[in-house]
């Protein structure tokens, strides 16, 4: 009887590690983020898949343990943040650009006006194999995982 309840709180344990997901896996400052789109009230704004005069345009790269970079098509943009990986919520703050270059066309002033005004905003977000989606209250960030 003692064998018998030990095997059985050994599987239920066992099966209950095993079905929790491996949080560090899921740990979103390990990789770096394309930009696909922004939804904003509705309005969803693609990013084009170009080249930009940024290199690193609309990259979300987390450089420490509380900043991070996402620059626009022209200029190079930071902020810092706090993340909560249990609970999937994150604060973003003080992000700014840090460069001045003039912007190369219209779509990229819209769609860098709306980074720069919005990220602030998002508190929340959720990763599906390689998809990161910040969310705020009227805001959406799509990205995927660069390879």
């Amino acid at each position: 009887m003692k064998n018998s309840l030990l095997l059985i709180l050994c599987l239920t344990l066992s099966s209950i590690s095993c079905s929790k997901d491996d949080k560090s896996s899921d740990d979103i400052t390990l990789h770096d983020w394309n930009l696909i789109s922004i939804k904003f009230e509705n309005q969803i704004t693609i990013i084009p898949q170009k080249d930009f005069f940024n290199d690193n345009a609309y990259i979300l790269k987390f450089s420490s343990q509380s900043a991070f970079s996402l620059n626009t098509s022209v200029n190079g943009a930071i902020g810092n943040y706090s993340i909560n990986h249990v609970s999937n919520k994150i604060i973003i703050s003080d992000y700014h650009e840090i460069t001045e270059v003039g912007e190369t066309s219209t779509d990229e002033k819209t769609i860098n006006n709306l980074l720069i005004q919005l990220l602030n905003n998002a508190t929340s977000f959720n990763v599906n194999l390689d998809d990161l989606i910040l969310f705020g209250e009227n805001e959406e960030f799509v990205f995927k995982k660069n390879k």
